[in-house]
């Protein structure tokens, strides 16, 4: 099984540790447009937001990346609903630009999802 990639000392809850397990899978030999590997930005994201975003963090680029929807991400990982609408505005559709996406994001309505997807921002 793979190890997980939450910051050392972090709160180690089963989504989280379920979340690390299902991204270093899903990103492993991914890189990103500056040939660096994708898990590290998934890393750097996670260790900088508080330990409720930090579930959403690490599975952020996991549907732009694989096949898998919010939806599938949510049931493997256990996700609560909010943080499956997060996951949801986390997740870029296909041709969506950044500002596009940030204006989705900024413009959900106000709850949980939004409030954790800003902050896994």
């Amino acid at each position: 099984m793979a190890a997980t990639i939450l910051p050392a000392g972090s709160e180690r809850s089963i989504t989280a540790v379920r979340a690390s397990r299902l991204a270093r899978d899903v990103h492993e030999g991914q890189t990103d447009r500056y040939d660096e590997p994708v898990i590290e930005h998934v890393a750097r994201v996670a260790s900088r937001v508080s330990t409720d975003a930090r579930p959403v963090a690490l599975v952020h680029d996991v549907c732009e990346r694989s096949a898998l929807s919010p939806v599938d991400v949510a049931f493997r990982v256990g996700l609560s609903d909010a943080e499956r609408v997060a996951l949801e505005l986390m997740t870029r559709l296909p041709d969506e630009d950044v500002v596009a996406h940030t204006r989705r994001v900024l413009d959900a309505a106000p709850g949980r999802g939004r409030e954790l997807a800003l902050g896994a921002c």
